[in-house]
């Protein structure tokens, strides 16, 4: 199968993740019934359309790929003078082995899609809910939102996408189970089906003309449990001893290795081979390569680089919105040239996840915890020299703070909330509070963390976001 058939199979996913991706962050109106239909009427689209385009891959490449593997397995064998009724002998056979591949795969993409289908509609079900209820409008049963809570939920469903995935599928299962992309899994989908529908050609042909060895072929680097089988040769039924069944290759059922294998299974013809070489080496026990496990793994670091390079455009996408770069390309070019460009994008990109995590944290302070008043998250230090002690009123309250200790909790704070139209401005560190009266410049009192109420507690866990 040519290459570019998986590679515009591939585009054609991308390209509904992006176009998913940006419904989501640039449809006006979120948490509305406006934006929930919208969403989710550009998402049933897009998985009607990947159905279709997944569907026209499968009905054209499948049988290309199998009819060419039978075409050269009987091709080979007639080249070479050996005995083979041709492929339309079995017509009936490798057709229903043609559909049974073809369903098989139409099965997992449209499972994969659905799967995808129901995470984007949880997250947007989840978000909404999620905003709702920190404004307390979910318990009271209140359905409109706007405002602050309409930031809430897009904040909320950006979030859910960058830490739960997006448009992933669950691939594995037990503890090595994994989230992948549903364009990767598409990908592994298709090479592994084509493959599969060639190793399934050439064995139907075989067995039905009483050929029973097949020899897996050999390339470098490889996964460790193809390097364990490559080059071997295998019994297709089981029943000639000299060789491993090839069961011991398909361990899963299907006729591949793993999925995404490379490796192809081939016709081992006797006649033209060191048969006991063959045996020796098909029941010789593994040892591995040092220099195949390096550039393996090298190879495979170099996949997840590039996994990583998207998932990070996602979020810059995310984050930054009409500021970030047009294409992944655009990205990858400023990335892999640094500099300038680059630095610049990141400084944009933590900005904006500050500015973000911040208003977030301030939103939550006052509306949530209920802390009134301007909050800072930084706050800005006065001059503390003209800076006066009422200790009249600290003594009277028994808060045992010293003039020391009340200026180290001005210098240390990491929030502040102004109060009463700017006269007073109360600092809190995480040993105490010090309240500062800006009309006569003196601390108003002070005191130690562990009398801090409840508010006041809740506020300082909340901050810890920040770190």
């Amino acid at each position: 199968m040519a290459n570019s058939e998986l590679e515009n199979l591939r585009d054609i996913y991308l390209a509904a993740r992006d176009t998913l991706l940006k419904t989501i962050i640039n449809t006006k109106g979120v948490g509305t019934k406006t934006y929930y239909n919208t969403v989710l009427k550009n998402l049933n689209k897009l998985i009607k359309d990947l159905e279709e385009k997944t569907d026209g891959f499968i009905s054209s490449e499948i049988p290309k790929e199998y009819k060419k593997s039978l075409d050269e397995t009987y091709d080979y064998f007639k080249r070479n003078n050996l005995e083979m009724k041709p492929p339309a002998a079995f017509a009936s056979i490798h057709n229903d082995a043609v559909n049974l591949l073809a369903r098989e795969m139409q099965y997992s993409i449209k499972s994969a899609l659905g799967t995808v289908g129901r995470q984007v509609t949880r997250y947007l079900d989840e978000s909404r809910d999620e905003a709702l209820r920190r404004t307390g409008l979910l318990e009271s049963g209140i359905k409109a939102a706007s405002g602050g809570t309409i930031v809430d939920m897009k904040k909320s469903m950006v979030k859910r996408l960058q830490d739960q995935g997006f448009m992933t599928v669950q691939y594995g299962s037990g503890p090595n189970a994994r989230q992948v992309p549903l364009d990767v899994y598409a990908m592994l989908c298709a090479r592994s089906t084509t493959r599969e529908a060639g190793n399934t050609a050439r064995e139907i042909q075989l067995t039905e003309n009483g050929y029973d060895l097949m020899e897996m072929t050999e390339h470098f680097p490889t996964c460790e449990v193809c390097a364990a089988l490559q080059g071997k040769v295998f019994s297709i039924s089981g029943n000639d001893k000299r060789f491993p069944p090839l069961s011991m290759a398909y361990r899963d059922g299907y006729h591949n290795v793993h999925p995404n294998c490379r490796h192809v299974m081939v016709p081992f013809i006797e006649e033209f081979n060191d048969v006991e070489e063959a045996i020796k080496r098909s029941n010789a026990p593994y040892k591995p390569n040092p220099e195949n496990v390096k550039v393996y793994d090298e190879q495979q670091a170099k996949n997840r680089k590039a996994r990583e390079t998207l998932y990070q455009y996602e979020r810059y996408k995310m984050r930054l919105g009409d500021d970030a770069p047009k294409s992944l390309a655009a990205f990858k070019r400023i990335k892999n040239a640094g500099g300038e460009k680059w630095e610049s994008l990141q400084k944009r990109y933590r900005k904006r996840l500050k500015e973000d995590t911040d208003n977030a944290i301030i939103k939550n302070i006052s509306e949530n915890i209920g802390m009134k008043g301007i909050i800072e998250l930084d706050p800005i230090i006065p001059d503390i020299r003209p800076l006066s002690y009422d200790i009249k009123h600290i003594e009277d309250r028994d808060h045992g703070v010293t003039y020391d200790e009340a200026i180290s909790y001005i210098r240390n704070a990491r929030v502040s909330i102004t109060r009463w139209n700017g006269i007073f401005i109360n600092y809190y560190s995480d040993k105490g509070a010090a309240y500062v009266n800006t009309e006569n410049n003196s601390i108003r009192t002070a005191f130690k963390s562990d009398q801090y109420d409840e508010k006041t507690k809740k506020m300082m866990e909340e901050l810890k976001r920040r770190e």
